[in-house]
């Protein structure tokens, strides 16, 4: 297992429902990747089809089309990573009957090792996810060669429960594929600070390591803020990505100073999980 290895935020500007082109620039970040040494590269929410489904106007037989171009997308982004020996974060849309989910894959030298459903969907602001697709029911945390990996979709983030649940469950690093948007760009840098007092926090209280990566770009009347990040279990800054525009950067994360960290704070260790249980328990009640 990498005690030390270098991740890649790919912050990309994906083509609505084109999904082939996505897949190939997905590929080509992957080749990018490898050839300056990283191990894991993680890509924003819904790279393979772009963000904005709405759901009333896929037909039926759009949907199955789609399903069929995700497929064969992830078919084929596998053989390159198990080509390249690299792992990747890839966030696609799942269709089942008549429900639509925003899921993340890990894949880890070509071989699929948990999908995350988005849990959380924004029903607020100028953001309409609830119309639009279904939530997930359950929380992913999945050991792999780097680590132990959460994974966390965008709005996810923002209920800091979910991240305290992948900790208690092992959790060592938190992917965070996303796609914040505004109708302005000129908001999108006011936005990411959000983001990351949110989460450096998150981090910190955690001691995890946070790898964020989002679209940047247009897509409609809608701009993405970009300004992908990564934090380290410190919630320091490691590394910042240009607002509105696509970009690539690499960050070490270095598991042997993480459990470091853990032994001197041992926040985690000290959680009063009886005590949770039995609150959120008498609430859903």
């Amino acid at each position: 297992m990498e005690l030390i290895f270098r991740a890649t935020l790919a912050q990309t500007a994906p083509e609505l429902l084109n999904v082939p082109h996505n897949a190939q620039r997905a590929a080509e970040a992957l080749a990018r990747a490898a050839e300056r040494g990283a191990s894991l590269v993680v890509f924003p929410e819904m790279h393979l089809s772009g963000y904005g489904l709405e759901k009333a106007r896929l037909s039926p037989s759009h949907r199955a089309a789609l399903a069929r171009d995700v497929a064969h997308a992830l078919e084929g982004l596998a053989s390159e990573g198990e080509r390249l020996g690299v792992d990747y974060l890839m966030s696609y849309p799942i269709f089942e009957d008549d429900k639509i989910f925003i899921a993340a894959a890990y894949v880890e030298r070509g071989h699929l090792r948990a999908v995350h459903r988005k849990l959380n969907l924004v029903n607020y602001g100028h953001y309409t996810e609830d119309r639009n697709f279904d939530p997930g029911n359950s929380f992913t945390v999945v050991s792999t060669r780097l680590g132990v990996m959460g994974i966390l979709i965008c709005e996810d983030l923002w209920h800091p429960v979910n991240a305290a649940v992948c900790a208690a469950r092992g959790m060592e690093v938190l992917l965070a594929p996303s796609a914040p948007c505004v109708p302005d760009p000129s908001r999108a840098r006011g936005n990411m600070e959000e983001w990351k007092i949110l989460l450096r926090g998150t981090a910190f209280s955690l001691t995890t390591p946070i790898l964020c990566a989002t679209q940047g770009g247009r897509e409609g009347s809608m701009a993405f803020n970009g300004g992908s990040f990564a934090l380290s279990p410190e919630g320091e800054v490691l590394l910042e990505l240009p607002l509105l525009e696509e970009a690539e950067g690499d960050v070490e994360i270095d598991r042997d100073a993480l459990e470091a960290l853990r032994r001197r704070r041992p926040l985690l260790a000290n959680e009063r999980h009886d005590l949770y249980a039995a609150a959120f328990g008498s609430r859903g009640a």
